[in-house]
């Protein structure tokens, strides 16, 4: 499998709930078939546990269309 697809800096860590929720279906919809999310290293400890739920919550939620 491949793991990746998300900024460690990026809406992960600053973005809104939609904004988390578009780039990780972005990502998803662009992924190969054996695919994990996750971002490109650590995410930064500031990081709103909130933000990090979201993100797993749309990848478990997604379906390939």
């Amino acid at each position: 499998p491949i793991l990746g697809g998300m900024n460690r800096h990026g809406v992960i860590a600053h973005g809104t709930p939609e904004e988390i929720r578009a780039a990780v279906k972005a990502v998803c919809q662009n992924a190969p078939e054996r695919f994990m999310l996750g971002a490109d290293c650590t995410v930064p400890s500031e990081t709103p546990w909130e933000n990090l739920r979201i993100a797993i919550e749309t990848a478990h939620a997604f379906r390939r269309r």
